[in-house]
């Protein structure tokens, strides 16, 4: 090559010019078609065309359709009547038809598939197994769709955040957390505190709070920028919508999280501090901004509303104090009912999606008063469940999926530790899979809907942060 040679550009001027055209023209031409079908009264059409389209450019963004998904799984919205298809649904399978685009237009596979898609494997393999050895075989294939939903969703997400990075990708999930938590708050507010807000999701918002709180604070108290304050400020907006749901559990699941961050916290800027004694100081001084920041919030917002304190507290009166069915009594009930369920056929259960007709199966029960809970609500605690439709074979299943998510979560934060590079990331990763593993014996359903693409998402971020800690 000569030295008055010139590299040519990776695109001639005039592709360059004609793309940027393109870009412009496409979206208004499809605008101008869909205002065409709708003068003309085809508002069904007009909105398929604006919906393919938007998909279109969903799917071929890596970024955006983990953004929409992040979105949308905070609204707990029903399309149909008729069929049990959610809004969170549909932003899954973008989220999974991204990830088969990325595959197929970037063929370079992971050096090995993350090893939790065994155990989801596994779990379904049992559940099919339950299946046919149950009362119903029929009823097993929307536990086992919908496991295999969530198992995409875990490979589409651990696919996607190679892309975009994992830290990036926790912080997004808290930003959007923290904006839903604000529609909460105003719901709470006007009501003047009278009636619990759930925002665009009347019955999930709590777990998904719940997740959020340790999250955020994590990454208050390992941020090394001038503005982790602002972590602060959306932590204290996450906890104060996860207050006015007024879930007793999930308030004291995320309070017992955020202590257990704040002392691993301490204890591990104690151990930096021998290398680097700027860790120490600043953990302690976040800590420190933290504690007086709660006091200082519970003072001004008392001071400003006086009556906001009398008439939450008469509302969590009420709730402890409601009959049987309503309140804790009720999910001994359940866990009760679980048991029996059980224990009347111990290796394989009576079959997955069948404990809502559990009073059809096994007579002797007296489920009067709480069948309508049954129905929404199922056994109301995810290792119970799955014992009670999928036997000892579930139930060791189950607890091998949440072991194994928790262990990675542990190794992650042991190679930052072992390295020096424990990050509010690290942190909030190790606070999730513990939360995970605890609330399965307790409280929460991480495979059942909007609180099961939270965890998929999660995973999935765990087994990428492992993957990539592995290789460094």
């Amino acid at each position: 090559m000569t030295a008055n040679a010139v590299t040519p550009p990776d695109y001639p001027v005039e592709s360059r010019s004609e793309l940027d055209r393109g870009i412009i023209i496409l979206p208004g031409s499809v605008v101008m078609v869909a205002l065409a079908l709708y003068l003309y009264g085809k508002t069904l059409p007009a909105l398929a065309v604006l919906g393919a389209f938007g998909s279109m450019l969903i799917v071929t963004n890596p970024r955006l359709a983990v953004f929409q998904f992040l979105f949308i799984i905070f609204i707990q919205f029903r399309l149909f009547d008729s069929f049990p298809l959610y809004l969170t649904d549909l932003s899954a399978g973008l989220v999974i038809a991204a990830a088969m685009i990325d595959l197929l237009s970037d063929n370079r596979c992971p050096s090995r598939i993350p090893r939790l898609t065994l155990n989801f494997l596994i779990l379904i393999a049992v559940l099919f197994v339950a299946g046919m050895a149950g009362s119903n075989p029929v009823k097993s294939i929307n536990p086992m769709a919908r496991l295999s939903v969530l198992m995409l969703t875990f490979l589409s997400v651990y696919r996607l955040s190679g892309k975009i990075g994992v830290d990036s990708l926790v912080k997004m999930f808290f930003w959007i957390a923290a904006v839903h938590s604000s529609i909460v708050l105003v719901q709470f507010f006007s009501a003047g505190g009278a009636t619990r807000a759930w925002g665009f999701s009347p019955s999930t918002f709590n777990a998904l709070s719940m997740t959020t709180v340790p999250v955020g604070l994590s990454l208050y108290l390992w941020h090394r920028g001038k503005h982790s304050l602002w972590y602060l400020i959306g932590t204290a907006l996450v906890l104060g919508a996860l207050i006015s749901t007024q879930s007793r559990f999930s308030i004291i699941f995320a309070l017992v999280m955020c202590v257990m961050v704040v002392i691993v916290s301490l204890n591990r800027s104690r151990k930096n501090g021998r290398q680097s004694n700027s860790f120490s100081v600043m953990v302690r001084r976040h800590c420190v901004v933290l504690m007086l920041s709660a006091c200082g919030i519970v003072v001004l917002l008392f001071s400003a509303k006086p009556g906001l304190l009398a008439s939450v507290s008469d509302r969590f009166i009420a709730l402890i104090n409601e009959p049987m069915g309503e309140t804790v009594l009720l999910r001994v009930t359940l866990w009760s009912f679980a048991i029996q369920a059980f224990l009347s056929d111990p290796l394989t259960g009576i079959g997955p999606g069948t404990f809502r007709s559990v009073q059809e199966l096994l007579p002797t029960l007296k489920l009067v008063r709480v069948s309508p809970w049954i129905r929404g609500l199922s056994a109301h605690n995810l290792f119970l469940h799955y014992l009670a439709e999928a036997g000892i074979l579930g139930g060791l299943a189950l607890i091998a999926l949440m072991a194994n998510q928790y262990h990675l979560a542990r190794k992650v934060w042991q190679s930052a530790c072992i390295n020096q590079n424990v990050t509010g990331v690290t942190m909030a990763l190790l606070a999730t899979g513990t939360l995970f593993l605890v609330t399965t014996f307790l409280e929460t359903g991480w495979l059942w809907g909007q609180s099961g693409l939270t965890f998929a998402f999660f995973i999935a971020l765990i087994a990428r942060a492992h993957q990539q800690r592995s290789q460094s």
